[in-house]
């Protein structure tokens, strides 16, 4: 399976022989692009149409991603053509989850204009939580985009620079917690088994609704 942002990507990553496609919205947590999951999904599954895998020879399917975190968020992406999805954002305020507790608890108390997409962490956009570490980067965009020319990553500079001169850096308070837009409809950190419960319950109950407005003719 390969992961892509936009429809363009679908024909490489088929050539190279993928038996699936994770057509991930800018919705996402982590490193993301820029169209939205309504359109990507269904320009995918265009793509994807007639190309079977090298494998096994059934059709290339395509996986949803990109703020879902529910049964609605999955019955909408099946809709939309994709035959299975990706979450990621919903599990991280999960009982199991490895994610601290601050992370977490970010995850349940925020909304998705508390997230951006930024380049200060890895050198290429990801959505993360709006931090003030964040949003006093992004106060010099010009900056940000100085240190990236030159293939240097910001928090990575920030840090060095830190140990250089022997002064304290925050790495728990500035580093970076990975959250997609979809957090606004998480609100407690639950076990995975019942996330997965919830899940499956809300995405028939959300087809059954779908189906209800089609009138008898």
């Amino acid at each position: 399976m390969n992961m892509v942002g936009a429809p363009k990507h679908v024909d490489k990553a088929i050539t190279a022989g993928v038996d699936y496609i994770c057509a991930q919205g800018t919705e996402a947590g982590g490193h993301t692009g820029e169209i939205g999951t309504m359109a990507l999904i269904p320009q995918c599954v265009e793509r994807c149409r007639g190309h079977k895998s090298k494998l096994d020879g059934s059709p290339i399917m395509v996986v949803g991603a990109g703020g879902i975190v529910d049964g609605r968020g999955v019955a909408a992406a099946l809709n939309l053509g994709a035959k299975a999805v990706w979450i990621g954002t919903r599990f991280v305020a999960a009982t199991e989850s490895h994610a601290s507790d601050r992370h977490k608890k970010t995850v349940c108390d925020i909304g998705p204009l508390d997230t951006t997409r930024t380049l200060i962490y890895s050198g290429r956009p990801l959505r993360a939580f709006k931090s003030p570490y964040v949003q006093k980067w992004h106060a010099d965009e010009g900056k940000i985009n100085e240190l990236c020319a030159k293939g240097v990553v910001p928090f990575s500079h920030d840090l060095k620079q830190a140990q250089d001169k022997g002064e304290h850096f925050d790495l728990a308070g500035n580093f970076p917690q990975l959250l997609g837009q979809g957090c606004g409809l998480i609100h407690e950190v639950k076990p995975a088994g019942e996330i997965v419960n919830e899940l499956m319950a809300d995405t028939i109950e959300s087809l059954r609704s779908s189906t209800s407005l089609i009138c008898r003719l």
